[in-house]
């Protein structure tokens, strides 16, 4: 998506690129999981055909491709979120205050669910901890004692 920071654009207008985004890039995940699953399928179905180095390799490569398609499912997962939030009207709303998040901020990163004060207080708070305990140092890291 592009963006002209010089041109003031509607926030619905803003709202219905984003869903065309979000549209878009879900059909080019499932199309892009369909054709990795077939890929998966035919690989198997070599069983490990060549020499250690080979197998090696294609077990590596397999697992990368495994990995990435994870993070694709997982931004999948974002993108039915935010398009029920389109539907119900709540799209673009700070989940934390309730505020609505910028608009340039939805365009940098239409899956965001917190206005930006919002998550860098998040993130401080993220931070300050050590193994889900707050830290008496305001996030500093203290030695443990056994």
């Amino acid at each position: 998506m592009t963006f002209n920071h010089e041109m003031p654009i509607s926030r619905k207008k803003l709202i219905d690129q984003i869903k065309e985004h979000f549209l878009s890039e879900k059909e080019r995940i499932l199309n892009k999981a369909t054709i990795a699953s077939k890929d998966f399928n035919k690989s198997e179905e070599k069983g490990g055909k060549g020499d250690e180095g080979d197998v090696a390799t294609q077990e590596f490569q397999q697992g990368l491709e495994l990995r990435l398609m994870n993070r694709e499912l997982l931004y999948l997962k974002k993108i039915d979120q935010s398009l029920e939030k389109i539907q119900s009207g709540e799209f673009g709303e700070c989940a934390s205050c309730g505020e609505e998040i910028n608009s340039k901020r939805l365009f940098a990163r239409p899956t965001a669910s917190f206005c930006i004060v919002c998550k860098e207080e998040q993130e401080k708070l993220e931070k300050s901890t050590v193994d889900g305990h707050q830290s008496k140092s305001h996030g500093k890291l203290m030695g443990r004692s056994a």
